[in-house]
């Protein structure tokens, strides 16, 4: 675990499905959320570019909150905030937030779930689903079942510059890491 991420445990399900109306589907994310007991954030999965970019994430917007410096009262919108490297929600929900219609969908849950019952609650919420995998925390940053790095890492270049994936995933977690700095 990466120092001190080990205090968040965080779980990624990652599932195909149709989005036909974004409003309702935020409202089952929050249903989903109540269903679980702690808070889940839904994104584009082509976005993340991987676990430590999530871990990441929730470390800092769990520091955040420790410190009372989150520009966000919901744990899953801070999260959201560091993971798109955002100051504005508007900016995050932007670049990570789900589209209407066909898409790769990662639920990031934020607590202290076991990813089975997170993917069974997920099968509940959206029964149209296909869950395509899942990645807890516990699992470590190395997994290599992550999908659709490619993607990601090709959208965050674009962003942030780079010329290889350890270059990358280094300035995101740097963007990251300047978000944190600034509200301090």
């Amino acid at each position: 675990m990466i120092g001190g991420a080990a205090d968040v445990p965080v779980t990624v399900v990652h599932a195909e499905l149709d989005v036909p109306d974004v409003p309702a589907f935020v409202a089952d994310v929050q249903r989903l959320s109540a269903r679980l007991g702690v808070p889940v954030q839904a994104v584009r999965a082509d976005r993340l570019t991987g676990p430590l970019h999530v871990l990441m994430a929730a470390r800092h917007a769990a520091r955040a909150a420790r410190a009372d410096r989150s520009r966000a009262d919901d744990p899953a919108v801070a999260w959201l905030l560091f993971a798109a490297a955002a100051r504005q929600i508007q900016r995050a929900v932007a670049d990570l937030g789900v589209p209407a219609g066909p898409t790769s969908v990662a639920f990031v849950v934020l607590g202290d779930v076991v990813a089975e019952v997170a993917s069974g609650a997920l099968q509940a919420t959206y029964p149209q689903a296909h869950v395509r995998g899942t990645w807890s925390s516990s699992d470590g940053v190395g997994s290599s079942a992550w999908p659709q790095v490619s993607e990601a890492l090709a959208w965050w270049r674009a962003r942030l510059g780079g010329d290889d994936e350890r270059t990358v995933r280094d300035r995101v977690c740097a963007a990251m890491a300047v978000r944190q700095v600034e509200r301090a």
